[in-house]
């Protein structure tokens, strides 16, 4: 009996170490698999680690570039502008040697034009701005009053340039224009005055004016050629702002079913617009009540 009682007694010390070293071995490569998923892991987490603040907001920017790829993908129909004059803005054309004639839109709404976006390619520079090119196939026509006031010519005696008399006769004519040219539209992107939002305006860069060959009938007498510079405004096309900050306050419930609103006080502290997009960041103070 006591040698069988031995027996037994050596077989479980023996399973127990085996399934000892075995638990051990597995708690070991275990260890190992974690070890290799972290530092796997703790690069590409590091730039969403918040340090130094109490909240931060990144918006990326390569969506927006995406996106106009998207839009360059579409039919040309979704792609062309259409222009419709509702007012006149002075002189098409003046000129002085014809005792000043001028050209002038027939009606305010004489005027309409199209132009055809293509090629559009959306990019990132490394201030953040937002550029985007484009050949634009411009398309015009107006219907204009052609007001010819006559010739200079020598007065008596030959003395000065004198011109004829009256105002002049009048005429309707047709204009027409056929351009393309190359526009570069840039967004540059700021901090909204309220320091929770980005400011974004819109402005062309290039080129400074459009050249223009401007058809003009002149009915029995042919069709005259004129340039015409159309100069590109500066000034924002599309200027406004949009939240960094979805959320800054709520509620939330005590125990017992009690609720109690909360709002946060945010101080600026940083804001960087680069390549990779927007980041902000606050410093927080929690307000109950």
């Amino acid at each position: 009996m006591k040698r069988g009682f031995l027996l037994i007694a050596v077989s479980g010390a023996l399973a127990t170490g085996i399934v000892a070293a075995a638990t051990q071995e597995e708690i070991g490569a275990k260890r190992a698999a974690v070890k290799a998923l972290h530092d796997r892991l703790a690069p590409r987490v590091a730039p969403l680690l918040v340090s130094g603040s109490d909240v931060r907001a990144f918006v990326s920017l390569a969506p927006i570039v995406e996106g106009i790829a998207a839009i360059a993908a579409t039919p040309p129909v979704t792609r062309t502008i259409r222009v419709q004059s509702t007012g006149a803005n002075g002189k098409f054309w003046e000129n002085g040697d014809w005792c000043h004639s001028f050209v002038e839109l027939q009606s305010p709404d004489a005027f309409m034009a199209t132009a055809e976006l293509t090629n559009l390619v959306g990019s990132i520079l490394d201030n953040g701005t937002i550029q985007v090119s484009t050949r634009a196939l411009a398309r015009g026509k107006a219907q204009m009053k052609f007001q010819f006031k006559g010739m200079r010519v020598r007065g008596p005696l030959g003395i000065g340039n004198v011109c004829p008399p009256g105002g002049g006769v009048g005429s309707s004519i047709g204009v027409g224009f056929d351009k393309d040219l190359d526009l570069v539209l840039q967004v540059a992107l700021s901090r909204g005055p309220d320091a929770r939002s980005v400011s974004y305006s819109a402005a062309f860069v290039s080129p400074e004016k459009v050249d223009v060959t401007a058809q003009i009938g002149l009915g029995a007498l042919g069709t005259l050629g004129h340039p015409v510079s159309f100069p590109l405004p500066r000034t924002p096309l599309a200027s406004g702002s949009f939240p960094l900050l979805f959320a800054q306050q709520g509620k939330f419930t005590l125990p017992g079913g009690a609720t109690r609103a909360y709002s946060l006080a945010l101080t600026p502290q940083s804001f960087v617009v680069n390549r990779t997009g927007v980041t902000a960041t606050w410093k927080s103070a929690v307000q109950f009540r």
